[in-house]
């Protein structure tokens, strides 16, 4: 399949922000500020021409260019591409698991209330920015065997997530049925895979029309599917 080199633009504030290049000549700017600008700049350089041309795609030249700094200073931070890829897929990884979290506030009457929650902001950070999306989600298997364990790390973490949710809900209703780790690490790699076959069949296809579908088989692994059905009208 051949990689479209535009990727749709849609509303929201990219992951790494909008980096501006620094300055010419005098700032106040601290160095911790400078060498901070200058890292964000790589890492979000190296997102976009990874979500365009895959990892292997993505050259030296292109990347600092795109940065807007020298090699040398590419080197001053990191030691290789894949470093600079490593620090771009940790910084994403932590932005997804953190907007995963439910807020302190939130009480969902219903554990199908809790999954559409989860769900929802889920493809709420993909939508958001697509081109991460696109680079960590669809391009990451090429990129060699430490971004892939780390792909292993970020998953477990939202089945962790995703876990704590339902003994939460089994505490208040004993008729939910325990359920094995690999449950939850399978219900969150059918939602990864589902959006990577999404995101990589369609760069545009809108992935909020996945959230009622995705909601009604992430419940009925709890309820099954009966329950999750008659449960669906009010949550849904």
């Amino acid at each position: 399949m051949t990689v479209k080199q535009e990727l749709p633009a849609r509303p929201g504030q990219p992951i790494f922000g909008a980096p501006s290049p620094l300055p010419h000549g005098p700032h106040e700017l601290s160095r911790e500020q400078v060498a901070e600008s200058q890292r964000t700049r790589l890492i979000a350089a190296l997102t976009e021409l990874m979500a365009a041309h895959g990892y292997h795609g993505v050259r030296l030249a292109e990347l600092v260019s795109r940065a807007g700094v020298s090699k040398a200073t590419f080197y001053e931070h990191f030691a290789d591409k894949e470093q600079c890829m490593l620090a771009a897929y940790d910084r994403y990884a932590r932005t997804l698991i953190a907007a995963i979290v439910p807020p302190p506030n939130e009480d969902a009457p219903l554990i199908t209330d809790f999954v559409r929650g989860v769900v929802t902001r889920f493809i709420g950070v993909i939508e958001r920015d697509p081109t991460s999306a696109r680079a960590f989600f669809v391009q990451l298997d090429s990129a060699g065997p430490e971004a892939r364990a780390r792909r292993r790390f970020e998953r477990r973490a939202f089945a962790t997530l995703v876990a704590q949710g339902h003994e939460r809900f089994r505490k208040r209703d004993p008729s939910l049925a325990p359920l094995p780790t690999i449950a939850y690490e399978a219900i969150v790699d059918a939602v990864a895979g589902i959006v990577r076959d999404r995101l990589d069949s369609d760069p545009a296809y809108d992935l909020t029309l996945l959230i009622p579908d995705l909601t009604l088989t992430f419940s009925a692994t709890f309820l099954g599917a009966d329950a999750a059905q008659a449960a669906a009208p009010s949550s849904l």
